[in-house]
């Protein structure tokens, strides 16, 4: 009799197979009910889960999630038993499509499955995941700020309904894939946790094999582990993949090895910085623990990337520029990432700061910045073309945040440093020139750049040179030289030569 039933059940879910590789997925659900009978009669002794688990991965390909985990709830049910990997990779897989309510669903249920104990390298792979996925099941469980994660999105739409209709200002082919990532990302881990996450994709750069550029020459920097250096904790096990594509799971920061090269990485960059740190600034900062920060930490003191690397570029804007911090100067820039400079210049200067950038960018530093500072001193973004009756309230603001075409809010010479870090070498040529007369008209005395040399933009089949950012006549550069953490980076200070400014 049971091998009646096995032999019925086989056939009936080889035809279901036959029904999805004919693409007649209309005519598969009034069968699942009858083969989860079938399955029930047989017994479902779990010697053939693997084949329910494939088939319920093609219904969730098929765009037939609820089906699908009605199929594998059901089996689970009746079996008692369940390939943990195979709902777990159904999960995944509904996750890509941010079909999160069905992920969980197959989280839990991935979760409630019974494990064999692997060894070795599956053993940590396994141990990943699974804190992956709890995080995942906790967070979309209740421990989490639904209105912020309300406010998030409903934010990021009104700033990309307005900004894609402002023609050379709308995001490039570049930035609109990273773009689209990036919401992804805020959606299924939150702007609480981003800087697991979507910071990844501007300046705090994964740093996890070592054979990455920033880990060689940070190595030859301080050849030493620092003695500052904290024990390395557990490894994160959620964030960004090396590739930055939606879809793909594996977090390289979550693997032992590769959360060791960061760790270190980290604190030897820190270490040179407060080497080199001549104005004393490095000493004044610890990481803030708003956006969910790596725990990387030095002399018991949460550390990161971000504030060695804005120290630095700002100790070259000192120095340079014969700045102290107290000229009560207005600053702009250009593509902030999440903010890091703009909170470094918040936190050891008098300086007023403008953020100019593309959503959700523009969102994320806006979030933090006022997570930081408050909202009584920052400027939202208002998605408006002209912002000519706000120009007294951006004034009186020490933070403002703007897309590129609100830029002609701001008066000629403005500006008394004009900033853009990693971003100009990431648009295409027309933006590239309309930027550059902008930066022109409202900056009265310095630019700082800093950006890689080339840039090949896949999206748009262009390559961008760094030597195809130029300025008037009248700026001169006073500062040029490769970045000597960044070894592929250029860094460049020009100052006006114009008597009257």
């Amino acid at each position: 009799m049971v091998g009646n039933a096995l032999q019925s059940y086989l056939a009936k879910l080889d035809h279901c197979l036959n029904l999805v590789g004919k693409n007649k997925i209309e005519e598969l659900e009034p069968l699942i009910n009858d083969l989860l009978r079938t399955i029930k009669d047989w017994g479902g002794d779990g010697g053939r889960d693997d084949r329910i688990s494939a088939f319920g991965q093609i219904l969730v390909n098929a765009g037939k999630a609820e089906t699908a985990v009605s199929l594998h709830r059901q089996y689970v049910d009746i079996a008692h038993s369940m390939r943990w990997d195979g709902l777990q990779r159904a999960g995944d897989a509904l996750l890509a499509q941010t079909n999160i309510n069905d992920a969980v669903n197959y989280y839990r249920m991935a979760l409630d499955m019974p494990l064999a104990a692997p060894g070795g390298s599956e053993r940590i792979a396994l141990k990943i995941s699974r804190g992956r996925i709890k995080f995942l099941v906790d967070r979309f469980s209740g421990e989490r700020d639904e209105t912020e994660d309300a406010v998030t999105r409903e934010t990021i739409a009104g700033m990309n309904a307005y900004i894609l209709a402002q023609g050379v200002y709308a995001p490039s082919g570049f930035w609109t894939h990273y773009a689209g990532y990036s919401e992804w990302l805020l959606d299924i881990y939150g702007i609480e946790n981003f800087k697991r996450t979507v910071d990844h994709l501007f300046h705090n750069f994964l740093m996890s094999t070592e054979t990455q550029p920033q880990v060689i020459r940070l190595r030859e920097l301080v050849p030493d582990e620092p003695t500052g250096a904290d024990e390395l904790p557990e490894p994160p096990s959620f964030g960004v993949t090396q590739s930055f594509r939606r879809g793909t799971i594996d977090y390289p920061l979550a693997y032992p090895v590769d959360w060791k090269i960061y760790h270190s990485s980290v604190c030897r960059l820190w270490k040179y910085t407060l080497d080199h740190d001549t104005y004393g600034l490095l000493g004044q900062l610890e990481e803030s623990p708003i956006g969910a920060p790596l725990p990387v930490s030095y002399d018991g003191k949460l550390i990161s990337s971000n504030l060695a690397h804005s120290v630095r570029e700002l100790t070259t804007i000192f120095r340079e520029c014969g700045l102290t911090g107290d000229e009560g100067l207005t600053v702009c820039e250009l593509g902030a990432g999440s903010g890091r400079l703009a909170e470094v210049i918040g936190r050891t200067t008098n300086y007023r700061y403008i953020i100019v950038d593309i959503p959700p960018t523009l969102f994320i530093s806006q979030w933090y910045i006022t997570e930081l500072f408050g909202e009584d001193q920052v400027f939202a973004f208002h998605p408006e073309d002209d912002l000519t009756p706000y120009r007294e309230e951006i004034k009186s603001k020490r933070f403002v945040f703007l897309t590129g075409n609100q830029m002609d809010v701001l008066k000629d010479k403005e500006i008394d440093l004009f900033v853009n870090i990693n971003s100009m070498t990431e648009m295409n040529p027309v933006q590239i020139r309309k930027f550059l007369e902008n930066i022109d008209r409202v900056t009265r005395s310095f630019i700082f750049t800093k950006n890689v040399l080339s840039q090949h933009n896949k999206f748009e089949d262009l390559t961008v040179l760094e030597s195809d950012i130029t300025f008037p006549d009248r700026w001169n550069i006073i500062y040029e030289a490769m970045d000597d953490v960044h070894p592929k980076y250029s860094v460049k200070v020009r100052r006006s030569n114009d008597p009257s400014h």
